[in-house]
């Protein structure tokens, strides 16, 4: 295993252990997964227009 890979390895375990587990009671899952199902709500006026803001003052970088 080079140097290189040594490090990003390193890396990839710190980073899976920076995580924390969440724990939810029965109604804070219940409503967890509700809210995953439910249709996505309309987007408000300032929503609109921070999208709008967005699109006009933002380019995209190489891709």
């Amino acid at each position: 295993m080079s140097l290189g890979t040594s490090k990003s390895r390193h890396s990839d375990i710190e980073a899976g252990q920076t995580h924390e587990r969440i724990v939810l009671n029965e109604e804070e899952s219940r409503r967890f997964v509700e809210t995953l199902l439910a249709p996505p709500a309309k987007p408000t006026g300032r929503l609109v227009e921070a999208l709008k803001l967005y699109r006009e003052n933002v380019t995209e970088r190489g891709r």
